[in-house]
C-alpha cells in the first residue's frame, strides 16, 4: 500500500500575499549528476519506489509546496532513494529548508552546478542537506508540537528556536534551561514554580508538553520503589553522570534505559521499543550477541573502528546507550599507534618539525602540500583525543596564545601572592 503525503494544491492568486509560517519547513530535492535543484510538492512510497511531484521553489509556491512534518517518512525516502541507484552518489539528495527561504536557498545550492567549490552553495548545502541517520533520531516534529501552548505557558518560544532549546525537545531530550512558569493546578487555581520541559507522545501517539520540576534529593533515593531496585553500586554510577548499565521498567511498566539528570534529581527513562539497534559504530562492525548485549542496556567493545577516510589510523572503544543524550556513545577510545597522515609526513621533512608536532605544539603548514596537491594555508597540531590533525586559523592560534600568556601571567601572580605573605 502506498504511503502518500498529500498537499492541497491552492488556486493561483497572484494579487494575494502569501502568509507562510516561519517555522515550516518543506523539501527540496537535487541531482547530483545534473546539478538540478526542485522543490518537493508530494512524495509518496510505493514499496521500494519513490515518487516525488517537483514544482519550482519559489516563495509564490510555497502553498503547495510539501511540509515537513514526519522525520521518519522522509528517512525512509532517502533510504530507498539511495537503494534505487547502483552508484549511491547519483543517488537525488534531499534539503529541509525554511519554507519562506526555499527560493534563496534553492537559488545558493544550484551554484553548485556551476561550481562545485562554490563557498554559498557549499554553505548552503551543508546546513540544510538531510541525512537518513539523523532524520532517525528525531522524536518530535517541529511542525507537531505544541507551540501554541507553550507560548501561553509563558514560554518565548523565538528564543527557544534561536538557543537551541527547540532542538533538545525535538530528540526527546529535557530541556537544559529551568523555566519558571505557572502551571494550572485547577481551574482557577495556579502555581508557580521552576521546571524544565520534555515532550512525550500521549497514549493516541500526539505530541504532549510535560513539565518537571526539579527534587531536593535524588528520585532513586526519594522513590520507594527505585531505592528497593536500584543498588548503591549503581547509585553511584548513576550520580556520576553514567547510564545504569542496565533495563528497569518505568512508571508505565514498559522496560526502558534509564539515567539521572543531576540537574533536576530525576530519573530519565527512554523505552527500549523506541531504540534502533546498531551495527556499527566508528566504522567498527558489532557482532548480532553484542547488538542484544547493547539492548539490555549494557556496555560492549568494539574493534577495528576508524575515521572515514583514515582507514590505516585503528582503535577500539567501548560502546553504550545513553539516555541523557538518546545516542550511542563511544568512550575509552585505544589507538593502535600515533597518527600521522602520510602527505603530513613528506611535509615534515626536517626532524626538528617533526620533533614540535610530535611534542603537541603548533606548527605552521601554510606552505605544506596536500595529498591532492593543494596548499594548506593554515597551522596544525596533533590531537591526542582523537588521535587525528586539528587545522587551526592564524585568528586560532592567537587566541591560543593569549590563552597561555593570561595563564602564565596568572601562575605568576599567584605565586607572588605566596611568597609575599610569607
Amino acid at each position: 500500500m502506498a504511503k502518500k503525503r498529500q498537499t492541497n494544491q491552492p488556486t493561483e492568486q497572484p494579487s494575494a500575499p502569501v502568509h507562510i509560517d516561519p517555522h515550516a519547513e518543506t523539501l527540496l530535492i537535487r541531482y547530483p549528476q545534473s546539478g538540478e535543484v526542485q522543490a518537493v510538492g508530494d512524495m509518496s512510497i510505493e514499496k521500494d519506489r519513490v515518487t516525488v511531484v517537483r514544482s519550482a521553489p519559489t516563495v509564490k509556491n510555497a502553498p503547495g509546496l510539501y511540509k515537513v512534518d514526519d522525520s521518519q517518512f522522509i528517512a525512509n525516502a532517502i533510504n530507498k532513494l539511495r537503494m534505487a541507484e547502483k552508484d549511491v552518489k547519483n543517488a537525488p539528495e534531499l534539503f529541509i529548508v525554511p519554507l519562506a527561504e526555499v527560493g534563496n536557498i534553492a537559488a545558493s545550492l544550484m551554484k553548485l552546478q556551476v561550481d562545485k567549490e562554490d563557498a554559498e552553495g557549499l554553505k548552503a548545502y551543508r546546513a540544510h542537506i538531510a541525512y537518513a541517520n539523523q532524520l532517525e533520531k528525531v522524536q518530535h516534529d517541529v511542525a507537531k508540537m505544541p507551540l501554541a501552548q507553550m507560548k501561553h505557558l509563558g514560554l518565548d518560544v523565538e528564543e527557544m528556536f534561536r538557543n537551541g532549546t527547540i532542538n533538545q525537545l525535538k530528540f526527546g531530550l529535557e530541556t537544559d534551561p529551568v523555566y519558571t512558569l505557572n502551571i494550572d493546578l485547577a481551574e482557577g487555581v495556579q502555581a508557580q514554580g521552576k521546571y524544565s520541559l520534555m515532550l512525550v507522545h500521549d497514549e493516541k501517539g500526539l505530541t504532549k508538553l510535560i513539565a518537571r520540576s526539579p527534587l531536593a534529593i535524588p528520585e532513586f533515593e526519594a522513590d520507594e520503589r527505585l531505592r528497593m531496585e536500584i543498588t548503591s553500586e549503581e547509585a553511584q554510577r548513576l550520580k556520576a553522570g553514567k547510564p545504569l548499565g542496565r533495563l528497569i521498567k518505568n512508571d508505565e511498566g514498559q522496560y526502558c534505559f534509564a539515567a539521572f539528570n543531576r540537574r533536576t534529581n530525576r530519573m530519565v527513562y527512554v523505552p527500549k521499543d523506541e531504540v534502533k539497534a546498531i551495527g556499527w559504530a566508528q566504522n567498527g562492525y558489532i557482532n548480532q550477541t553484542k547488538q542484544n548485549d547493547l539492548m539490555l542496556g549494557a556496555k560492549v567493545r568494539v574493534e577495528d573502528c576508524y575515521y572515514r577516510g583514515m582507514e590505516d589510523n585503528k582503535f577500539f572503544g567501548d560502546v553504550q546507550f545513553n539516555p541523557l543524550t538518546r545516542q550511542f556513545e563511544m568512550s575509552n577510545q585505544h589507538y593502535s599507534s600515533l597518527y600521522i597522515p602520510k602527505w603530513l609526513r613528506d611535509n615534515l621533512s626536517d626532524s626538528e618539525r617533526m620533533t614540535d608536532l610530535m611534542n603537541h605544539q603548533i606548527v605552521d603548514g601554510r606552505r605544506f602540500k596536500t595529498a591532492s596537491g593543494k596548499s594548506l594555508n593554515c597551522y596544525i597540531r596533533l590531537n591526542d583525543q582523537r588521535n587525528t590533525v586539528d587545522y587551526l586559523s592564524y585568528a586560532q592560534v592567537q587566541e591560543l596564545k593569549r590563552q597561555e600568556t593570561q595563564t602564565q601571567q596568572q601562575a605568576q601572580q599567584q605565586g607572588y601572592s605566596r611568597g609575599h605573605s610569607m
